[in-house]
Order: structure tokens, then C-alpha cells, then sequence
């Protein structure tokens, strides 16, 4: 089948014919014309025909075929990451029984400590002003985005500062004294480790 790119050349070949047909009669440029624009705009909407059908067979495996393969691989993938939570909170458990640590040729595996502690706010209004940090900063009349999370907004002059809270800065207070900052709860988790 010819492509739509030789089916117009095709066409364009037509046209220059005719014009060089000089000794024919009215009637047989007629007939002549007809058939042949007749023949290509034939295989022109063939052409046009076919490649729709495909682009439509390409959309329908693309929402039902891949779709379903995509949504069968996040289940799989969500599977695989409750079990391995699973396994590691028994593991967890079984080297926290057996002394926190087991050695053999195979590897070792033990109970770690998180390099950083881990803050989770318990009531974001009792944090004192000196843990919050700026995050975005606008003029009075700027349009501005911002990302999800709880913000304190303070305006100095035409200025408008939204502040964060600073948990790395919540996270080493604690460190340094081990005391909690109000309205926070920090502490050093563990996780399990395997060479």
C-alpha cells in the first residue's frame, strides 16, 4: 500500500499530467481525471482509514492492556513492601530475643540505631517560634505556590514569610539534651541491618 506521502505526489504526477495533454478531447480528460483522482483518493482514505484503526487499537491496548499490567505490577509492588516490613519487624523481634546481633559465614545481622532521630509533630500550635524556619517568602501583592504541610505566617512591613517547622534544628536540641521541644516527641529509632 502506498503511503499518504506518494498517494498526494501521486496526484501533484496527475495535475502536471493533464497539463501537458494538449490533442485531447474535453470528454477524455474527463474520464481520465476521473479514474485516476478516483483511484487515489480511494487508496487515500484507505490509507487514512487503516491508520485510524490502528491509533485506536494502539489507545484501547494502552487503557486496557498496559493499564492492567500497570496496576497488577503496584499491587505486586505493594505486597513485596508490606512483606518486607513484615519480615524486618520479625527480624526485629528475633534478634532483640536472641541479644540484638548474630554472626555466621553467611553474613551478620543486627539491630542498628538510625543515624537521626525521628520528630513527629503532636501539636503543631505548642512549638515555640525559635523552631520554625522560613520557607517561602512574598511581597503583598506576589502569587506564590506552595507545597502541602502547616505553615505560620508572619508579616513584617509588606513582607509575608510562611514558616516551616525545623525539625533538623527540633532533632539536634534533642540530641544535645534529650529533652523534648513542646508540642513535638523525638526519638532515636532502629532498624535492622544485614551484611
Amino acid at each position: 500500500m502506498a503511503t499518504l506521502h506518494e498517494i498526494n505526489e501521486a496526484i501533484a504526477f496527475l495535475i502536471d499530467q493533464l497539463e501537458q495533454m494538449d490533442e485531447s478531447t474535453p470528454e477524455q480528460e474527463a474520464h481520465f481525471i476521473k479514474e485516476c483522482l478516483e483511484a487515489a483518493q480511494m487508496q487515500r482514505e484507505e490509507k487514512i482509514l487503516s491508520i485510524a484503526r490502528w491509533r485506536k487499537q494502539l489507545q484501547n491496548e494502552e487503557k486496557e492492556v498496559l493499564g492492567d499490567e500497570l496496576k497488577r505490577l503496584q499491587r505486586r509492588r505493594e505486597s513485596y513492601r508490606k512483606r518486607i516490613e513484615s519480615l524486618g519487624m520479625y527480624l526485629h523481634w528475633a534478634l532483640s530475643e536472641a541479644g540484638g546481633k548474630i554472626k555466621s559465614p553467611l553474613g551478620s545481622v543486627w539491630i542498628q540505631s538510625n543515624s537521626k532521630p525521628t520528630v513527629t509533630i503532636i501539636d503543631v500550635t505548642q512549638i515555640p517560634d525559635e523552631y520554625w524556619s522560613e520557607k517561602y517568602t512574598a511581597q503583598s501583592d506576589d502569587i506564590i505556590t506552595v507545597s502541602m504541610g502547616e505553615y505560620k505566617i508572619k508579616v513584617v512591613d509588606d513582607t509575608v514569610r510562611l514558616m516551616v517547622v525545623d525539625k533538623d534544628r527540633i532533632a539536634e536540641y534533642w540530641a544535645e539534651t534529650g529533652e523534648q521541644v513542646p508540642g513535638t516527641e523525638t526519638s532515636r529509632g532502629t532498624h535492622v541491618q544485614f551484611r
